[in-house]
C-alpha cells in the first residue's frame, strides 16, 4: 500500500500539482469499499530458530511498534497532511485504511507458483471471450497442490523434524 501512496510524491516532484486520492473502485455502487494490501511484506521464524520464544516476543514488538508509531506517523501526518492536496483526499486514505485486508493470494503468490495473479492478469489482459475459463481449469490442478502442499507444511510437527 504504502508504495501506491508514494505516487503521491512523484507526482509533486514531476510538477504535478493538482491531484487526489481516491480508493479502488467498487464493482456495483451497493458494494462496500475494499483495500487489498498490495506491497506487503511478510515475515516469519524459521522451524530451526535457536529460541522461537524470543524471536516471537521480537516480531510482535516490532509488528507493535509499527503499528503504534510509524503507521499513524506514515498515514495521519505524511499522507493526510502533507501530501494530501484537499480534505476529500484526506478523507479518502481514511476510507481506504479502514477498509483494507490482506490477500492470501498476495502472499503466497510465490509459493503458489505465480498462479493467483496469473488468474487476475488473464481475466484483465486477455480481452478473448471464453478463454478465462480454460486457463482457470489447465491451472487450477497445479493451484490445488500447492494449496495442500502448503496446508501439509504448516501442519508439520517441528519437533517431530
Amino acid at each position: 500500500m504504502p508504495s501506491n501512496f508514494s505516487n503521491s510524491k512523484m507526482l509533486r516532484l514531476g510538477g504535478m500539482s493538482d491531484y487526489g486520492v481516491i480508493p479502488n473502485p467498487k464493482f456495483q455502487k451497493a458494494d462496500d469499499y475494499i483495500a487489498t494490501n498490495m506491497g506487503c511484506t511478510g515475515f516469519s521464524i524459521l522451524r530451526t530458530a535457536q529460541n522461537l520464544e524470543v524471536s516471537g516476543m521480537l516480531l510482535n514488538a516490532y509488528n507493535y511498534f509499527s503499528y503504534t508509531i510509524v503507521r499513524p506517523t506514515y498515514f495521519d501526518t505524511v499522507l493526510k497532511h502533507r501530501m494530501a492536496q484537499d480534505p476529500d483526499s484526506s478523507r479518502m486514505v481514511d476510507v481506504i485504511m479502514s477498509n483494507i485486508y490482506i490477500d492470501f493470494g498476495l502472499i503466497y503468490h510465490s509459493y503458489l507458483g505465480g498462479i493467483p495473479g496469473a488468474y487476475y492478469s488473464y481475466l484483465i489482459n486477455n480481452q478473448k471471450e471464453g478463454q478465462y475459463v480454460s486457463h482457470y481449469e489447465m491451472n487450477t490442478p497445479d493451484l490445488e497442490r500447492l494449496l495442500n502442499e502448503l496446508v501439509e507444511n504448516y501442519a508439520k510437527d517441528p519437533e517431530a523434524e
